[in-house]
């Protein structure tokens, strides 16, 4: 058996795994259209992703669906759509414990 004996006058320090959290938000964010292809850019702000999850909305009321996970480091997408119109992208970095908040939500416009 261990006994412990709580003394206030010494502090108890805890050690914590910091990989046992969500990775950091992507930043800079940024998206622009060459015909049917969208240039999706980031930079990448956490060191412990497994990939990056890649979201569009493509109406002004639905919800953001995820178009890929890409492998952990990338920085970049391409995402080809099949349709002109007005869509918005965000993305957020992911790993075993969960996503990151997302990064700020870009629109762009396919003609």
């Amino acid at each position: 058996k261990i006994l412990m004996e709580f003394n206030p006058t010494k502090p108890v320090f805890a050690e914590c795994e910091k990989q046992n959290i969500p990775p950091n938000n992507p930043r800079n964010f940024t998206a622009s259209a060459s015909g049917m292809t969208v240039s999706l850019a980031w930079t990448d702000n956490s060191t412990n992703e497994t990939g990056f999850k890649v979201l569009r909305k493509d109406t002004l009321t639905g919800s953001f669906s995820t178009v890929t996970t890409t492998a952990a480091d990338a920085t970049s997408y391409s995402d080809t759509v099949t349709a002109a119109g007005t869509y918005k992208y965000r993305v957020s970095a992911t790993n075993g414990y969960g996503d990151s908040t997302g990064s700020t939500v870009v629109e762009v416009v396919v003609e």
